[in-house]
């Protein structure tokens, strides 16, 4: 897998299945699979996120109470792309996004790249952190 997408997702029923879409609309799934940490949320989130999950053999979903930080590290550890990719449940993503994406691949670069709701990390250097 070339390709995580690291998400933690709480309580977003209200635009989750166009963030997850959108996502999904501008990705090659054979090149990537989505991880999920959902807080146990009070919503139907957790209903949605398994509903894409049946539907889509690339997305994981893991349901464990924890803060943003320890989700993004859950999603990280039950992942297996060679680049991690942090993106949020509460966020429509564009075409920007994929540009932002295709730039670090052809940079081919070693170090990670921030950006405004995202962020790519070789897996290597988050091991090493």
């Amino acid at each position: 897998m070339k390709y995580s997408i690291c998400m933690t997702n709480y309580n977003t029923e209200d635009v989750l299945n166009r963030s997850l879409d959108s996502i999904l609309s501008r990705i090659n799934t054979h090149d990537y699979e989505i991880v999920i940490v959902d807080n146990q949320s009070k919503d139907a989130s957790l209903n949605i996120l398994n509903k894409y999950a049946k539907e889509n053999s690339n997305i994981k979903v893991i349901s464990k109470k924890c803060l943003r930080g320890k989700g993004r590290q859950i999603a990280f550890e039950n992942s297996t792309g060679d680049f991690i990719i942090t993106a949020d449940c509460d966020t429509i993503y564009n075409d920007k996004w994929v540009k932002l994406i295709k730039y670090y691949e052809e940079s081919d670069s070693d170090f990670a790249i921030s950006a405004w709701f995202t962020q790519i990390y070789p897996r290597e250097l988050l091991e090493k952190v």
